[in-house]
């Protein structure tokens, strides 16, 4: 399942460079950043339990005439659908 998520976010992470690279005439350095939210559940008479609740990778690219691209997207492994969204793109 985390191979599955790693892949996604690697793809995203590419998708997000070659736009702003195709965005501009010269190839931008772009920075990708990415964290994991875990959360742990325990309640009395339960079994504790250790959970990713968010995943993000965000990347930003400096575009011609002071201008920045930032993209993030989020994916929840405990959504019932795909759990994959962009959280912002500007």
């Amino acid at each position: 399942m985390y191979l599955r998520i790693f892949a996604i976010l690697c793809i995203a992470a590419s998708l997000v460079a070659s736009c702003s690279a195709t965005a501009s005439e010269s190839t931008p350095a772009v920075q990708v950043h990415g964290y994991m939210q875990n959360r742990f559940y325990f309640a009395p008479g339960a079994t504790p339990e250790f959970r990713p609740e968010r995943i993000s990778v965000s990347a930003t690219a400096e575009l011609p005439s002071n201008s920045t691209a930032y993209v993030e997207v989020y994916y929840h492994p405990w959504a019932s659908a795909s759990g994959l969204y962009l959280e912002s793109a500007y």
